[in-house]
């Protein structure tokens, strides 16, 4: 289901981190971030069940940036785990919006691990080749089973700071 199909009533996905609250979120389309530290960046994780839209990724990408940038002012090179095991499908027009954004903020990636959907080959198909295509210029990508084996081999840390306005 996409965010305009379930509306308000979309679940909350499961902290990376117990007892912190995510930073950075859209309860209305199923988007969820929390910051993390050592290195600087994000865990963002969507509501069990999304279809990833166009308009999902333009909401990370243009309003989730910003967010981040002004979270982290001095920060220079930013890791990025996007969780996907929770979501059925994919549109093209997210996969293209998203694989833009890794482009744009490449030389402000130190790496991005994302985790695919255990159980949907068509997904994770469109994860490799978007995944392909940004290692070919440069961008250090990988996948991970899960978000807690993700946290556990980069020894993650949650930055509970507030958010700054």
């Amino acid at each position: 289901m996409s965010g305009d199909d379930q509306g308000a009533r979309l679940a909350v996905p499961r902290s990376p981190f117990d007892g912190v609250r995510a930073q950075f979120s859209s309860p209305e389309l199923g988007v969820y971030a929390w910051f993390i530290t050592e290195p600087d960046g994000w865990i963002c994780r969507y509501s069990p069940g999304l279809t990833l839209t166009g308009q999902i990724a333009h909401f990370v990408v243009e309003q989730g940036e910003p967010a981040l940038l002004a979270h982290f002012p001095s920060t220079v090179k930013f890791m990025f785990v996007q969780d996907f095991s929770d979501m059925v499908s994919y549109e093209a027009e997210a996969r293209k919006v998203l694989t833009e954004w890794g482009h744009r903020m490449a030389k402000q990636t130190l790496r991005t691990v994302v985790i695919p959907p255990p159980m949907n080959p068509m997904f994770r198909m469109g994860l490799s080749t978007a995944m392909l295509a940004m290692r070919l210029t440069g961008i250090h990508m990988e996948t991970c089973p899960d978000v807690q084996q993700a946290i556990k081999k980069y020894k993650l840390k949650p930055d509970t700071r507030a958010v700054r306005p």
